[in-house]
């Protein structure tokens, strides 16, 4: 048995704190699951920030987001913060035995 198996089975979870794009739209959150038995993720708005300047990966959703709502940019990257958080979440609610999204997630104001 996989170390990090066995800290789930002593009731330890293990979390990611880097949510990316690669990680949800890839498999890449599946296989951390699957072979790392990672339990939940959580992510802020300073990881957020980082993964927006530093990548072009998010430029077209804020994009339309802001000409969608032309809300303030704090705004768009909370939002974008919190589908990342349930994107996330979605997979380990498909995979896992919880029922919440309280359970697999968080995230930093």
């Amino acid at each position: 048995m996989k170390s990090t198996a066995n800290l789930r089975d002593l009731g330890q979870s293990l979390w990611l704190d880097n949510i990316t794009r690669n990680l949800l739209q890839g498999g890449l959150l599946r296989r951390y699951i699957d072979e790392l038995s990672v339990t939940g993720l959580t992510s802020n708005p300073t990881i957020f920030d980082h993964a927006i300047k530093n990548s072009s990966g998010y430029d077209v959703a804020i994009r339309e987001k802001l000409e969608e709502v032309r809300l303030n940019n704090w705004w768009v990257k909370m939002t974008g913060l919190l589908a990342r958080c349930e994107a996330g979440s979605q997979v380990f609610l498909r995979v896992t035995n919880f029922k919440s999204l309280r359970q697999v997630a968080s995230y930093a104001i």
